[in-house]
This record gives structure tokens, sequence and C-alpha cells, in this order.
């Protein structure tokens, strides 16, 4: 008779809600990136619990979770610099907030009822017509900052419209590559992180002047993900000041 291991099984009970509109952000693009956003939202404590770490007692709110590094590359199987990357990334774009000591770290999910909000309806009431009327309040305010009209009565964001016509110019690209939809998006992604309109212009700028990337570059979703690669190469040669 073959005695069964005494392992304890991980708990699986809750849920998180994951709205559609994912398919449409930077992150889901790449695998690992999704995974390790996945990873940090079953992580987290779906209520406050106090946690004993060596000799010192943690509150952790609902939405919080201790972090390691080491233990997160052996639950996910990546390396620590992958980890901290996508970590990183997470933080910069303000999906997540990160506390830490010289002991530990505390990661914080940044709007964590969002992703609580069916779980609770089912736990209450298993309402059918209540889980289809999910709605993503930030992605919509998102979508409507992309896409609304400015004082001219130009159809789309002011800034977004420059920049596309500045891109299609300065390459001399009569259309950019992906949708109309995809390139909004992406510019838009790409004026909050590298710091606004003139910062995109530059990046821009670069792409002409690198005769590697100005044929490789042709829509801002490309731009996005290869920014500090045209950045790096541009600066070792040393061709224009980014």
């Amino acid at each position: 008779m073959i005695k069964k291991e005494n392992t304890p099984r991980p708990n699986k009970l809750g849920w998180i809600s994951i709205y559609r509109k994912i398919i449409d952000n930077p992150i889901f693009d790449n695998p690992r990136g999704l995974k390790i956003w996945l990873w940090c939202l079953l992580k987290a404590n779906r209520l406050p619990k106090n946690v004993l770490l060596g000799r010192q007692l943690i509150h952790l709110k609902a939405g919080q979770f201790i972090f390691g590094s080491t233990s997160a590359g052996e639950q996910l199987k990546m390396s620590k610099s992958t980890i901290h990357f996508w970590m990183n990334y997470l933080k910069v774009e303000r999906y997540i907030e990160r506390k830490t000591t010289n002991k530990y770290s505390i990661v914080t999910i940044l709007n964590y009822q969002d992703y609580q909000t069916v779980e609770r309806k089912v736990e209450r009431t298993p309402n059918a017509k209540r889980m289809l009327n999910e709605t993503n309040n930030k992605d919509n305010k998102e979508d409507k900052d992309i896409l609304s009209k400015d004082n001219t009565n130009k159809f789309g964001n002011s800034d977004i419209n420059l920049l596309i016509a500045y891109m299609k110019e300065k390459l001399g690209l009569p259309i950019l590559d992906e949708t109309e939809k995809t390139n909004r998006r992406y510019c838009w992604l790409a004026i909050k992180k590298f710091g606004g309109v003139d910062k995109v212009k530059l990046i821009i700028d670069a792409i002409v002047v690198s005769p590697f990337w100005s044929t490789k570059v042709t829509s801002f979703k490309t731009l996005y993900y290869k920014a500090i690669n045209i950045i790096s190469s541009v600066k070792q040669k040393g061709v224009v000041e980014v």
C-alpha cells in the first residue's frame, strides 16, 4: 500500500476579477509580465491579517502581501532580474506600491477592491445579471482621455493627434502599422511613461537619425516597447541628446 504524503494543499478558495480590457493593456503582450501581475493578484490577502516574520508581527491590509525575490523566483520559475524588472514596471505604471525595508518588502495592489467585486457579488447573491454589469471605471476614464474631443473640435486628444502626425511626418509614413486604436493607446501610454509630449518627440527624433531603428519602428506600440533600446543606442553614438 502506497502511503500518501501529508503535503498541505495550497489555498485555492476565492476569486479575482480580470476585466476583458486587459487585452488592450501593454502588459498583456508579454507572457512574463502578465504572469507576474496575476501572481501578485493571487498572492494578495483577501482580508486583513497579522503575519509573524522572525520576531516581528506585521499587519497586512487587504490587497497586501510580503514579497521576497528568492521565493518569488522559485514560485514563478523566473530569474530575479526578470522579476525585479516587471515589479518595477508595475510600480511605475501604478499597478502596485512597494515599501521596502532592510528585511522585507510589502507589496500593495492599488485599487484592490476592483479585483474583488465579482467575488463579493457571488458570495452575497449568485446573480448572473449583476456579473454581466461589471464595469471598469478606470479604463473607461482612460478611453475618454484618449478619444476625447479637444477645444478645436478635432477628433481625439490633441497631444495624441500632434504626436501621430509628428511621427508620420518625421518617418515618412503615410499610415502607421497597427490599428488606430492601438496607436492612440500606446501613444498615450508613452506620454505617461516618458514624461510628456516633448519627451516622446525626442524619442521620435532619435528614431529618425538611427539607420537601424528608422526602418524598424512603424507604430507607437513598437516605440513604446523599444524606446529604452532606441535611446541607449543613439546616446552611445552621440548623435542626438535625448
